[in-house]
């Protein structure tokens, strides 16, 4: 083999070739189709160049305990709540009440300072031939003889039938927080002057005793 001949004289430029795929131009059609615009940002880029979604990933390890929180709004005032409930038979002060207009004790009972709900009744009789009027109050008093609180009612006792004494009963409700220690005391007369005296049967409290609201 002989030597080898001198280096050639360089040649002609090519002609260009052809551009490559763009990564979003899934047809290969060169044009921005709106389905290859992947982010919707009306230009297809590189930021439309996605694969398929991946598998979801193992779960992390649990986080450190976060801080303690600040401390919540003061909630809504509460319901009072019911704490005791109790009957009482009271025994009677006065078992008659005269027809002469006076006014009599009929029962009395003592409750310490607190916030009560109580209702009263009182059952009277009439054996006599007409009927009694009979106007009657429960008074909450305290040590001074002051009326802190009151109610009142006034009920007609039918006349007797035979040797069966006409009944009737009134009924009276006090609702009070009392500061101090009060009687329930329950006093009576007559408002009609129709001959006898009105018996007086039972004089009853139902007491409800209740935890007051607090701030």
């Amino acid at each position: 083999m002989g030597a080898p001949g001198p280096k050639g004289d360089r040649g002609s430029k090519g002609d260009p070739g052809l551009n490559g795929a763009r990564c979003w131009d899934k047809n290969g059609n060169g044009q921005c189709d709106p389905e290859e615009d992947a982010d919707h940002d009306g230009a297809c880029t590189v930021l439309d160049c996605r694969g398929p979604q991946g598998p979801k990933g193992d779960s992390g390890p649990q986080g450190p305990k976060g801080d303690k929180g600040d401390k919540g709004d003061k909630g809504e005032k509460g319901n009072p709540s019911v704490v005791h409930v109790e009957t009482l038979t009271l025994p009677s002060g006065a078992p008659t009440i005269p027809n002469d207009g006076s006014d009599v004790t009929v029962g009395s009972y003592a409750f310490d300072a607190g916030t009560y709900v109580i209702n009263g009744k009182m059952l009277f009789s009439n054996g006599n031939g007409k009927p009694h009027s009979v106007r009657c109050s429960l008074y909450m008093i305290d040590a001074g003889n002051n009326v802190l609180d009151s109610d009142m009612t006034a009920i007609s006792v039918p006349n007797g039938t035979g040797n069966t004494p006409g009944a009737a009963a009134a009924s009276f409700m006090v609702a009070h927080s009392f500061s101090v220690p009060v009687a329930a005391t329950f006093h009576c007369q007559r408002i009609d002057g129709n001959a006898g005296s009105t018996s007086v049967l039972t004089v009853k409290l139902a007491v409800v005793t209740v935890d007051p609201v607090t701030q």
